[in-house]
């Protein structure tokens, strides 16, 4: 998948997506993975670590220091709170949401 758009289509074909939700801040981009968690409905979003290099992970937990739990092609991983927020930042934040988030039903 190479866009946010195409990885919703599929998910719906599998799953009930509710849609990508984008935000410019990223205080209201983690309530929206926490409530999502609080839920258990996975959060899945976009990271990226350069123009070229992006990758969708799926939140499946966190704790009260801001550090998320990621479900990954190899495993599941610990994410610290800084780390997360600068891979989920996207390299394309001057045509898109700087955070995007799926949230999966």
């Amino acid at each position: 998948f190479t866009t946010p758009g195409q990885l919703e289509t599929f998910l719906n074909g599998v799953f009930k997506v509710r849609g990508t939700t984008g935000f410019n801040d990223y205080s209201l981009f983690a309530n929206k993975i926490k409530t999502s968690v609080d839920k258990n409905r996975p959060s899945v979003v976009l990271i990226g670590w350069g123009a070229t290099k992006m990758h969708y992970i799926v939140v499946v937990g966190y704790n009260d220091n801001g550090s998320v739990m990621l479900l990954d092609y190899n495993g599941i991983y610990v994410s610290r709170a800084n780390e997360f927020k600068r891979l989920a930042k996207s390299p394309y934040s001057w045509v898109m949401s700087t955070y995007s988030v799926m949230t999966v039903t």
